[in-house]
């Protein structure tokens, strides 16, 4: 419903005054955005899917491709099944799938090509669950047809059957010896009426019944062997989780869910690896947590997807995955059962989880009839947050995209690997607190030298090639505005609360100009071919200079206040503005005028950037992240991955990625690609990192930093990858990496609590 009121509505308001306002391609376009990102809040990423899928190609942009990124989180599709998929699991050496299918049959995949390697014909009525022996030999399977059976994966054949059971039969489970078969249903008496839940153990060898453990007046559903053999734990329709001593005529340790005036019937059980805690989840979207042995409740975690449906922890305990009725999987921490992460892809209920040995895959089953794979790395999932450290004010990409830099209150500047999003190196070029706060900082044309300014009056050059400063040019106040050209030949600063903008030659440490910025520049920038300076001024005017004579050409008008902030076109014929009275303008620069309001928003906005192709624009404020079409003056998206107001945000070169920056000191990074682009992307930095670790440890001895990085250059044996890599470690070695301050809770280069979606 949702979805379709936000359809209705991008169709009846206006994309703008501009001459395509009334484009009806282009206002579907609009639409079927509207109804996408509407049914992504819902956590409805199927039908965020089909509406993204209709939306007219030639139209779509970087919001279309933020948003089909997000919709669909998986690696890829293991296996679409003819009917609904109950149960998946993996076998001890992570290299094989098994599925259990409403069909009647299992299935076993090769995990990572994809191939079906067996189909077993199991039973009469679909299948429950399926599960791997221990040795990986054999499987047991679970069915509506009240039977529990166990195949030979070599032969493919039956080697027992087990009958025991005289309704559905929900799950099976093996002991770690192998030794035993564990398998749960219920039974009915008739005088009196009464339904009992019931665990019968067999030998799988024979199928011959040794025990039976009982708890509760409903049936269990899902049944787990811990992992040293000594207990058995299910889930059950009466509302509790019950934990048996693995031996005959034991009683159940009984975890009841509270009522609460909703069914809370349970569905999945997952216990911690180390025994310590076991998990229940709920048809309410309710999971609650045990400790163990005493069976005290030590979490409740609520609105898991209006039902939890599978369950499964981290083989390291440190997470908890949670599959949902609504098609979303959830990943909270352990240590404090905060949410990090919601992973999409599946189109209706996870019915099953299973991870990798190592944790770095999540395999799942749906009611949609596939088995996704997923990548557990926790920044992969939705739009996560990293953070600088305190207040964050700058992140922009380097020029090849391989490096993402940001600054902060504190003075610090830190690097990071924009395929791994791990920190290069955090150093402090500027003093602690407002006196050495660092406001700006940017990328040479050619990547090779970063700019910063300070409230301690200075512009500072770093020569990112050996990590040693290379330039510091001295103001006359605190520096709060700062440019490097393109071919960091010149540099500009603007002095705070004073209408001047000093022009400097870098190569010879001089201001070559003082420029005139009445109430004072809140940004500037060079034009890509370096012949021109722009400054966001106080006195509402956006001014151009020309370079080197400093001579002002330009004085554009139209905001209603002081703009914040000004961008540049990469084909240099546009600049774009935005500032505190919500409004984004686009001036065409050769005819020095205003092209009108491109968005105007309810709340200031402070900063403002073209993507690389010059079809969007981004704006970042109070409000979030606004993706504009600037032709048509029309907003596409209003993305809101950040907690506090944007304050800076950069594209990459190419195009595919927008990071974000907040006054908390925290920074995201909307990304376009699909997850298995963005997987292959950090799996082979890691190897090269690898590679450049052990190149570095043989050859950094007694080498300078100038020396090293000659090195680096020369030898033939180092791919490009391996290159950059090393060159890495050199300016970790040079400048460090330093602790940072965070608010308790927090985390340093990953998740920050919340569900990193756009919320």
């Amino acid at each position: 419903m949702l979805a379709s009121l936000a359809l209705a509505l991008a169709l009846a308001t206006p994309g703008g005054t501009g001459p395509q306002a009334q484009d009806a391609e282009f206002q579907s376009y609009r639409a079927h955005l509207a109804a996408a990102e509407a049914t992504l809040r819902l956590d409805e990423p199927a039908a965020a899917q089909r509406w993204l899928a209709e939306a007219p190609a030639a139209r779509r942009g970087f919001e279309w491709r933020h948003l089909d990124a997000i919709a669909d989180q998986s690696l890829r599709t293991l296996a679409t099944h003819p009917e609904a998929v109950s149960g998946v699991d993996l076998d001890a050496s992570g290299t094989r799938v098994a599925t259990a299918c409403a069909d009647g049959t299992v299935r076993v995949f090769d995990l990572r090509s994809g191939t079906l390697l067996h189909t077993l014909q199991a039973h009469k009525a679909g299948v429950y669950v399926a599960r791997f022996s221990p040795d990986g030999r054999r499987v047991a399977t679970a069915s509506a047809d009240r039977s529990a059976r166990v195949f030979d994966l070599a032969t493919g054949a039956e080697v027992a059957s087990f009958g025991g059971h005289a309704n559905a039969v929900a799950a099976v489970a093996w002991s770690p010896d192998g030794q035993r078969v564990a398998s749960c249903s219920y039974d009915v008496r008739q005088q009196p009426f009464t339904i009992e839940g019931v665990v019968r153990v067999w030998d799988p060898a024979t199928g011959k019944e040794e025990y039976a453990l009982r708890g509760g007046g409903k049936p269990l559903t899902a049944l787990l062997w811990s992992q040293d053999g000594r207990h058995l734990a299910a889930s059950s329709w009466d509302f509790a989780v019950f934990l048996w001593e693995a031996r005959a005529d034991a009683k159940p340790l009984a975890l009841h869910f509270p009522d609460e005036g909703v069914y809370r019937g349970l569905d999945s059980v997952a216990l911690h690896p180390d025994h310590t805690l076991v998990a229940g989840g709920a048809q309410d979207g309710t999971v609650r947590v045990f400790a163990l042995p005493d069976g005290k409740e030590v979490a409740v975690l609520r609105s898991q997807g209006r039902g939890a449906r599978s369950l499964a922890f981290t083989p390291d305990g440190r997470h908890l995955a949670v599959g949902c009725t609504d098609a979303t999987i959830r990943i909270h921490a352990v240590a404090d059962w905060q949410p990090v992460a919601r992973l999409r892809g599946h189109a209706a209920a996870v019915r099953a989880l299973r991870f990798t040995a190592d944790g770095a895959t999540l395999v799942s089953a749906s009611a949609d009839r596939t088995v996704r794979v997923f990548d557990t790395a926790a920044f992969d999932h939705g739009v996560p947050l990293l953070r600088h450290g305190t207040a964050c004010y700058g992140v922009p990409f380097s020029p090849d995209g391989t490096r993402l830099a940001s600054c902060g209150y504190d003075g610090s500047v830190a690097l990071w690997d924009t395929a791994t999003m791990e920190r290069i190196a955090h150093w402090k070029p500027h003093a602690d607190g407002e006196a050495g706060s660092c406001h700006v900082l940017g990328f040479s044309g050619d990547g090779r030298y970063l700019h910063t300014c300070s409230y301690d009056k200075t512009i500072r050059i770093f020569d990112l090639t050996t990590g040693r400063e290379s330039a510091r040019l001295e103001h006359e106040g605190p520096v709060y505005a700062a440019a490097l050209s393109r071919d960091a030949k010149y540099a500009a600063g603007g002095i705070r609360r004073t209408a001047k903008v000093e022009l400097w030659d870098v190569a010879q440490g001089r201001s070559i100009a003082s420029l005139q910025a009445p109430g004072g520049a809140a940004t500037l920038a060079f034009r890509p071919d370096g012949r021109q300076l722009a400054a966001a001024c106080g006195d509402k005017t956006v001014r151009v200079w020309s370079v080197p004579e400093g001579r002002e050409v330009l004085v554009l008008q139209g905001h209603r206040a002081g703009p914040e902030s000004v961008a540049w076109r990469a084909d240099g014929s546009r600049l774009a503005s935005c500032g505190g009275d919500g409004s984004v303008h686009v001036f065409d620069v050769e005819a020095g005028k205003d092209l009108g309001v491109a968005w105007q928003s309810d709340t200031a906005l402070y900063r403002v950037a073209w993507s690389p192709d010059g079809a969007r624009l981004a704006a970042g404020g109070v409000a979030g992240i606004a993706i504009l079409d600037p032709e048509r003056r029309s907003l596409l998206l209003l993305a809101r991955p950040l907690r506090d107001a944007v304050w800076h945000l950069a594209f990459s070169a190419d195009g595919t990625r927008l990071a974000a920056c907040s006054w908390d000191g925290t920074f995201a990074v909307l990304d376009t690609r699909g997850r298995a682009v963005v997987a292959a992307a950090r799996a082979a930095a890691r190897s090269a990192q690898a590679r450049a670790a052990q190149w570095f440890a043989a050859n950094q001895a007694g080498r300078d930093a100038t020396a090293l990085a000659a090195a680096i250059a020369a030898d033939q044996e180092l791919d490009a990858a391996a290159r950059r890599a090393a060159a890495d470690l050199l300016l970790r070695r040079e400048l460090g990496l330093r602790a940072i301050a965070l608010p308790p809770g927090a985390q340093a280069g990953g998740y920050e609590r919340g569900t990193g979606s756009n919320r």
